[in-house]
Formats: C-alpha cells, sequence, structure tokens
C-alpha cells in the first residue's frame, strides 16, 4: 500500500478528514499469527481522556478470516492505549467463538500484548524522527546546548494532544513503564528561560546534567510561569542545574 492509501483508509476507518499522525503495518509469525494496521491519531477522540474509565473505544475492528468479528472490540488494548485505532485480521482464532469465549480466550491476550509492543514502537519511531521543516538556526540569545538540538515538531504536537495517556500507561502498565517513559516530554528551565517552544525528553535532561549532579529535579504547579518564578527554582538555577516544570496534575504521581 502507498501512503495516500494507509490515509485514507485510516480516514474511512476513524470517520475524520484528519490524516494519522503515524501508522505501522505488521504480520506476526509464530505463536499465534495475524495481520493488523494499527493508527495513532494526531488528537485523541474528544471526552475520551476526560471520561477515561467509562469510555469505549471503537477504535479496533477484529476479524477472523477476513470476517468480521467486531468493530468495536475494546478487550484488545488497554485503557492508555485506546486512543489507538486499527484492524486486526487472525487465522488461528476460531470463527464461531462468542465475545465471552473471546475475553477469556489465550490467543486473544497474545495478539493483545502484540498489538501493545508495536503500539508502543510506533510511536518511538515517531519520536525519533527529525522534522525537516525545523532549521538548526537559533537566537543568540538561547543556550549553547539548545542551539543544534533539531525540535521534532510532530511529534511534540502529537505528544501535547495524546501525552496523558502515555502517562497513564506509566502508572498502569509496569511492564511497559521503562518504554513509555522515552515517549515522556517537559518543559524546562533552560528552554522556558531561552523562549524556545521544544519539550525535553528525560534522557536529553540527562545527557545535559552536569557531572556533580545526582538527582533529577522536577517542581509542580498550575502554570509555567508561577513555577519558574518560585524560590525553590531560583536556587537551584544558581547551582547550575536544570529543572522539569510539571505543570500538570498527573505528572506528579507519574513521577
Amino acid at each position: 500500500m502507498e501512503e495516500n492509501e494507509y490515509h485514507a483508509f485510516y480516514k474511512q476507518l476513524s470517520r475524520s478528514e484528519e490524516e494519522p499522525a503515524c501508522y505501522t503495518h505488521f504480520k506476526t509469525d509464530g505463536g499465534v499469527e495475524f495481520k493488523s494496521i494499527l493508527f495513532a491519531p494526531k488528537k485523541a477522540p474528544a471526552g475520551l481522556m476526560e471520561n477515561y474509565y467509562q469510555a469505549k473505544s471503537n477504535a479496533i475492528s477484529l476479524y477472523v478470516r477476513r470476517v468480521l468479528i467486531s468493530d468495536s472490540f475494546d478487550d484488545l488494548m488497554p485503557k492508555y492505549l485506546q486512543f489507538i485505532s486499527g484492524v486486526v485480521d487472525s487465522d488461528d482464532l476460531p470463527l464461531n467463538v462468542n465475545r465471552e469465549q473471546l475475553q477469556q480466550s489465550k490467543m486473544l491476550k497474545q495478539i493483545s500484548r502484540k498489538l501493545v509492543k508495536k503500539s508502543i514502537d510506533m510511536m518511538l519511531d515517531l519520536a525519533k524522527g527529525e522534522d525537516d521543516e525545523e532549521e538548526e538556526e537559533e537566537e543568540d540569545n538561547k543556550q549553547e546546548e539548545l542551539k543544534n538540538k533539531k525540535v521534532n515538531t510532530k511529534y511534540l504536537d502529537f505528544f501535547k494532544e495524546n501525552g496523558r495517556f502515555i502517562k497513564m500507561g506509566i502508572m498502569e502498565d509496569q511492564a511497559n513503564k521503562h518504554k513509555l517513559a522515552k515517549l515522556l516530554r517537559f518543559s524546562t528551565t533552560h528552554e522556558y528561560s531561552s523562549g524556545a517552544s521544544s519539550m525535553t525528553s528525560l534522557e536529553e535532561y540527562l545527557g545535559r546534567m552536569p557531572e556533580n549532579q545526582k538527582d533529577i529535579y522536577f517542581l509542580g504547579g498550575e502554570k509555567l510561569a508561577d513555577i519558574y518564578a518560585s524560590p525553590v527554582i531560583k536556587k537551584i538555577l544558581k547551582a547550575g542545574h536544570e529543572v522539569l516544570m510539571l505543570d500538570e496534575t498527573i505528572d506528579e504521581f507519574v513521577f
């Protein structure tokens, strides 16, 4: 399939006119065999986070031997990935099985684990990508370490819209929390003071830590301006350290 065909399929599947932020198309070999296309939206459906535990996802369509079993099978994905949409087609699942039997199926649980892994890998690939529209030129007054940093605006836009789902995953999915942590982005004192619009990954923060810094510094608050104005921040900045600024309530629980 060509990229425009994937985009057209996503629009039909999601009933929207927006293109996906990213997608992955794969086939598994060994164990339970199935084919799948997964899409991550640029913006999650309205109300999905606000009704996180009550909302029923209509995102994954389940087929068995190309026969539609359910167009809203929400048992394939954990809650924090309910914004991911796609199609799963398996030849191994029994065609005449009912929904209750499917929910208890070991094969379905194997499919679910694979879908979770592929969804996270898909987002990690998006996060690693470079945005060609960003230039390396920065204003003279910006911090030296930010001058040559390419900002992946495509991923940042995605994270700003869907980041709370990723944060919920860190709290709920112990098996994958370390991989999910690589997807996190935070505002920092370095970027805020320089006027940069980018956000920092934990890996980038660790890479900028001076040798004498042994801890990750972070401070929560309602607004970035209020956090930056905190006397606590000023004291840490004088010591030459960077501080992660957490402006969402969920952030401190994630840490």
